[in-house]
């Protein structure tokens, strides 16, 4: 696809990349205004900050129609990781080279993010411009906090009622050019061992519990779908109990759900491991701390959401998109598991490897998803027969 690094979709991310909003770190108060700030101007419609704390909000904006439920719902999270180490160039400077775009949130997700913005604005003229009355309500939801542990801002949505479990929900994640419904769960523990005298039993027994943990894990029987359910474990830590003696270790573990292991059933896996150390362990005693926890989400094949991006998709590119679960979790997999809505998926541009150093999103697939963000929006909104219409 030929593109201009002056197309206004471009430009716009990298506006929103020059503007830090990291989590943890400055969070999204002065893009939230910005985005406020631009969605008023741009559109004239009533724009909501929708306060989650005093300083943390989603930025909210609704092209109303004659159906409330179920909506149309565009959220993109406006929060990125922290900037980290390694970057050849200033993180929150946006450069564009060899057709790339490279900036902190490049692909997470300021670009979706400004796609999101430019596709809702257009549809919003389109609207004037036609005099027409959309079918249902088209809303639009820039949010916080998806990259926190929380993930507050979806939550905030679905609280607030502006995303309810019939809605038609997307997210402009990017997921190279495939659609995300699938959703791995996830599941992280503090898993601490302590003994009364000595680390070193603490030790031994969270090794084995590593092990354990491995074993009971591959034992499950393997899903076609979303393959096998997997564990990172994090840096063993002590603390003092004393000013000589360390009697306890804490490992923080990271594990990814598929079917048919529940969070339910890998907190029971936990907890039996903790049984088992104990007994083998005389004296050693074991806890564990949730720290999160979300179900896998499964894809569901009658979505109109789903089969209506399918056919937009091809109808942009030419190509027929891929279905693919996704090991992380992101706002519109949030809904799903709130609600048990399963009209939630992701689709957006392609890009590096999340949140690594020197992180870029390629232009021309900026361009083509914001295409479809505006088609999609148009058979969505105005088009109840799915009659196909075009720019």
């Amino acid at each position: 696809m030929l593109f201009d690094y002056d197309d206004e979709v471009l430009q716009l991310t990298a506006q929103l990349i020059s503007i830090k909003s990291t989590n943890p770190g400055t969070h999204e108060k002065h893009i939230g205004n910005f985005i406020t700030y631009w969605l008023t101007y741009q559109t004239g419609l009533t724009v909501i900050q929708d306060a989650i704390t005093p300083d943390r909000f989603n930025v909210v904006c609704i092209l109303a129609g004659k159906i409330k439920d179920p909506a149309y719902v565009n959220i993109n999270h406006m929060d990125v990781v922290q900037e980290g180490k390694g970057w050849d160039t200033p993180p929150f400077v946006p450069i564009f080279k060899e057709g790339r775009l490279y900036g902190r949130g490049s692909a997470d997700m300021k670009s979706g993010l400004a796609a999101g913005m430019i596709a809702f604005r257009d549809t919003v003229r389109y609207a004037k411009d036609n005099n027409i009355l959309p079918i249902r309500d088209y809303i639009f939801i820039a949010s916080a906090d998806e990259e926190g542990d929380h993930m507050q801002g979806s939550l905030q949505a679905v609280n607030s009622g502006y995303i309810t479990a019939n809605s038609y929900v997307l997210d402009h994640e990017p997921s190279g050019g495939v659609i995300w419904q699938a959703h791995k769960g996830k599941i992280f523990f503090d898993l601490t061992f302590t003994s009364p005298t000595d680390v070193s039993d603490t030790i031994q027994a969270m090794s084995q519990a590593i092990h354990n943990i491995r074993l009971k894990l591959k034992a499950l029987p393997l899903d076609q779908c979303f393959g096998p359910s997997t564990v990172c474990f994090g840096k063993i830590s002590s603390q003092d109990a004393s000013d000589t003696v360390l009697n306890n270790c804490t490992l923080t573990l990271d594990m990814r759900l598929s079917p048919p292991l529940t969070p339910d059933k890998a907190i029971a896996l936990i907890e039996t491991i903790i049984t088992d150390s104990e007994v083998k362990y005389p004296g050693i005693n074991g806890d564990y701390r949730i720290i999160t926890q979300k179900p896998f989400i499964e894809t569901n094949q009658n979505s109109i959401l789903f089969h209506t991006l399918q056919t937009v998709v091809h109808e942009i590119t030419g190509q027929e998109p891929q279905a693919e679960v996704f090991a992380g979790y992101t706002d519109s997999a949030v809904v799903a598991a709130l609600t048990g809505n399963s009209n939630t998926m992701s689709y957006g541009p392609k890009g590096s490897t999340l949140h690594v150093a020197n992180e870029w999103v390629d232009c021309a697939s900026i361009l083509e998803v914001t295409a479809i963000s505006k088609r999609l929006a148009k058979q969505l909104v105005f088009n109840p027969k799915g009659k196909d219409i075009h720019e």
